[in-house]
């Protein structure tokens, strides 16, 4: 077997240039990009999870992939009953559910790193704003999920709602 010794990865980083997932190698203050992950395909976009142990990715040709992280090396893991490619993406706070925005939805994936499954999906419809200048759906606000998968916040201007499975309720209104 062979002996593979490295330094520490201080996190990672997408090279919009390079269309590729780059490690941090070293500490704060020492720390220099690594030579892109290979993970067979190029990418248009990149997020990692809060621990650094999983990336979801959007490849040039629109297609929807998730990585496991382990030690400045990367898998795919198949996840099943995703329709389409997130235009954002965020983490839970430990990085075990993820919310994917596309298309007036949230999609959230719940299990990750390692066994990756769709949870509950949220229409964002009455939160958004008009159409963008290439004709998506903007979600001009921030959103978040928790760790479990189950709930969603949404704040879109001054108007914060929270979803649940059967349920939206609003934290605070949009003043008018």
């Amino acid at each position: 077997s062979d002996l593979h010794v490295a330094g520490p990865v201080a996190g990672y980083v997408f090279d919009g240039a390079a269309h590729a997932l780059r490690p941090v190698l070293g500490i704060p203050g020492a720390s220099v990009l690594g030579d892109p992950l290979n993970l067979g395909m190029g990418l248009a976009s990149a997020t990692v999870s809060p621990r650094l142990d999983s990336v979801i990715a959007v490849a040039p040709d629109g297609t929807f992939h998730i990585f496991k992280l382990n030690g400045g090396t990367a898998g795919e893991v198949a996840v099943n009953g995703i329709a389409a490619s997130p235009e954002r993406v965020v983490f839970s706070p430990s990085g075990t559910s993820a919310a994917l925005y596309a298309g007036r939805r949230v999609q959230v994936v719940t299990g990750l790193p390692a066994a990756p499954m769709p949870g509950s999906s949220f229409d964002l419809t009455p939160q958004l704003t008009l159409p963008d200048r290439r004709g998506h759906s903007a979600l001009t606000g921030s959103f978040a999920v928790s760790d479990d998968g189950a709930l969603v916040l949404v704040a879109v201007g001054a108007g914060v709602q929270l979803f649940g499975t059967g349920d939206v309720r609003q934290i605070v209104a949009a003043r008018n």
